[in-house]
């Protein structure tokens, strides 16, 4: 698994121990940060790594290269502050680097630091490549890379001859005398040749080589697909725009290009690069055997891409143990496919969907059942609450009259006796019930439910709440189930 830079987000802007950023708006943030981030990502994509990892068949095992920086991880050009780049180091690895799986060379370059040999300096204002080093008051930042491209082909023959050691089941080949010698003197009396059988060279880069404006990239660019179903010499939209900015830039210049390419050597046939984002596949006719270059997209959804990917690499070139020359002319030894991740912002509104139209459902719902359900009673209760007793009213002839009442007999002249002596007649306690209600609030006396019916809205509102509130607790406790079987 090779990573081609842009590791973390702001990976230049966070403080070192003895440096901070150029920002007034991350200087609050300090080198525990960094490391919080360095840990998140060894969690997601080194830990899983190492579990599922067969045991090795050949005693190497598998390999997963994440050493290569970008300008996010370090800034670009004379923006590179050196601890930045120290610390980078430290964790990941050696940016510039040579390994050789499947039978190719795998060179990395740290372009983002050999980028500034073609920028004048911040503080003088000379060119660097026209200065001489003694000019230089320290190491300059692109010094490395440039150094590292210098002893190419040694770099080159010594992973080589590793290699092919390891093929034929052979240890590394030096010979030590087992005697005792002293500090200065050498103890090695035999040193293996270095042989160079010229495997493929593949070039990792983080920001892709120079090409002309308007180069189209291909049918694969997602944002900006081909303006015709023609071969086009220019395409501008569908391009990378040749530009750059603070921290930035979008391709490498045509001097750095030529040396990055020229001193890889004579047998270049694949380059990978990253920084923009999106897929891109030129083919380069100017450099000898035109190398096919992938701008890689990136694998995160929230980089302007709606389907991130990785490239999938297959490579195939048998070659003879002994002297790692191919046994036949496999041409070509590299294929490419391109993997797209799951549409992570297409699945948020497919959620959204679900949601608008789960809440849509219920909202029909509490408008049904606050229409069709039967409207309460005035008073708001099922049963009566007194007893309204019937009043018996006399009949009267002539001058005189006579009362009937509950509990008396009728007497005439108008005059209610009482059926049982020292009792007092029931009209006397007429009255009594209104006095006491009339005296206190009556709005207290009613039920909870007797201060009036309640409107369709509360109606509505007061189911919909609860129906979705169940609702809720179903779903979510299916999913906390389902992530805990995951």
């Amino acid at each position: 698994m090779l990573f081609l830079g842009d590791l973390f987000d702001g990976g230049r802007e966070w403080a070192t121990g003895t440096t901070t950023s150029p920002e007034a708006r991350y200087k609050n943030i300090k080198d525990n940060f960094w490391k919080k981030e360095y840990r998140r990502f060894m969690k997601i994509f080194l830990d899983p790594w190492e579990k599922n990892s067969p045991a090795p068949v050949d005693g190497r095992g598998r390999k997963l290269l994440a050493s290569l920086p970008g300008n996010h991880d370090l800034g670009f050009g004379n923006g590179i502050q050196e601890p930045v780049r120290d610390r980078f180091q430290t964790y990941f690895g050696h940016s510039n680097r040579v390994d050789v799986i499947g039978n190719h060379t795998f060179v990395s370059v740290d372009t983002v630091s050999l980028s500034a040999m073609d920028q004048p300096d911040p503080l003088t204002g000379s060119s660097p490549t026209a200065a001489s080093d003694d000019t230089w008051p320290a190491r300059p930042i692109w010094k490395d890379a440039d150094d590292f491209l210098d002893k190419m082909a040694m770099h080159k023959a010594k992973a080589e001859t590793e290699e092919l050691r390891m093929l034929q089941n052979q240890s590394e080949g030096h010979m030590f005398d087992y005697r005792v010698v002293d500090a200065v003197d050498p103890a090695m009396h035999h040193k293996p040749e270095l042989t160079n059988p010229g495997f493929p060279t593949i070039i990792l880069t983080h920001v892709p080589l120079y090409r002309k404006p308007a180069t189209p990239c291909g049918p694969l660019r997602e944002r900006y697909p081909p303006s015709s179903d023609e071969e086009l010499e220019e395409d501008e939209p569908n391009a990378l725009k040749i530009s750059g900015g603070y921290q930035y830039q979008n391709v490498l210049t045509q001097t750095v290009s030529n040396e990055l390419v020229s001193k890889s050597g004579p047998n270049v046939v694949q380059v990978y690069s990253g920084d923009d984002h999106d897929y891109c596949e030129i083919s380069h006719r100017e450099f000898n055997g035109s190398p096919n270059e992938i701008t890689v997209k990136s694998i995160s959804w929230a980089m302007g891409v709606r389907h991130p990917g990785f490239v999938l690499t297959s490579l195939w070139n048998p070659i003879d143990p002994k002297t790692g020359k191919p046994i036949k002319n496999a041409s070509p030894t590299i294929q490419n496919h391109l993997c797209l991740l799951p549409d992570q912002l297409g699945i948020f509104i497919h959620y959204l969907t679900i949601l608008g139209f789960s809440v849509t459902v219920l909202f029909i719902r509490a408008l049904y059942r606050a229409f069709s359900s039967p409207e309460p009673s005035s008073t708001g209760a099922l049963l009566p609450l007194s007893e309204c007793r019937p009043q018996h009213h006399s009949q009267t002839s002539g001058a005189s009259s006579s009362t009937l009442s509950a509990g008396g007999v009728a007497s005439r002249g108008g005059m209610t006796a009482s059926r049982y002596p020292g009792t007092k007649s029931p009209d006397s306690y007429r009255g009594i019930d209104e006095d006491i209600m009339s005296s206190k609030n009556k709005t207290s006396w009613r039920p909870a439910s007797a201060t009036g019916p309640r409107s369709t809205a509360s109606l509505v509102v007061h189911d919909l709440y609860h129906s979705t509130k169940t609702v809720a607790q179903i779903v979510l406790l299916a999913y906390f189930i389902l992530i805990w079987r995951w």
